[in-house]
């Protein structure tokens, strides 16, 4: 054992046929560097992309290296890789784009239930729900959906007694309603809405600035 111990560096090498030791000083300050930079930079680029990218298409992506460390040998090197090394980095390839497209919906999925609960204060409908996640896969962006959610009439709606309920503490009447929808439709921004509602004679009446007819002083 203890012979076996014994063994030095220059030994170790000589298992692949290749010397460990002997080289120039600054051969060895850049294998240190080599060294120290795949480490650190690797290491933390890699940490910083798991919240990005997710840890299983990382994973999957760092099944590249063999590969791509065989075409920086070819280019920079001119070592052929073997033939193995292209069917390879093809299957990983087609596993990592099936990875990508399946994490891409299903974020697309908890998207669309998101806007439809935040925006319409319900779950999607089924048929709803496949049609706006299909739209996002197409190109569709999260912004513009949310857009066409609010302009919808569902939207307008939901807006419109949203700020009844917050400023005049009731449901809007059915003409109140349809006329506020109306003016959302046509441009009206909810910030003018808003303006408007808390200059009225009802609000200031809720918050106290003007008295009820019955509690007025007789003359």
């Amino acid at each position: 054992v203890g012979r076996c111990m014994a063994w030095r560096v220059e030994d170790l090498g000589g298992l692949a046929g290749l010397p460990l030791g002997g080289y120039a000083s600054r051969t060895w300050g850049e294998l240190v560097v080599l060294a120290v930079a795949a480490q650190l930079v690797g290491h933390t680029l890699l940490n910083a992309a798991v919240p990005v990218v997710g840890a299983t298409p990382l994973s999957l992506a760092i099944l590249f290296e063999i590969p791509g460390a065989s075409l920086v040998a070819w280019v920079w090197l001119g070592q052929v890789p073997p033939l193995g090394v292209a069917p390879g980095a093809a299957l990983v390839l087609v596993g990592l784009a099936l990875v990508v497209r399946a994490q891409g919906r299903a974020r697309n999925e908890a998207f669309v239930d998101a806007a439809f609960q935040d925006l319409f204060g319900r779950a999607p409908d089924a048929a709803g729900r496949a049609y706006w996640i299909g739209r996002l896969t197409n190109g569709t962006t999260r912004t513009q959906l949310a857009n066409t959610f609010q302009a919808s009439s569902e939207g307008r709606r939901l807006r419109v007694r949203l700020i009844f309920s917050t400023y005049l503490d009731r449901a809007p009447d059915p003409s109140g309603l349809a006329y506020w929808m109306g003016k959302l439709a046509s441009g009206t921004s909810e910030e003018r809405m808003i303006t408007t509602i808390s200059g009225g004679t009802e609000y200031a009446r809720l918050a106290g600035r003007v008295p009820e007819v019955g509690a007025l002083p007789d003359d």
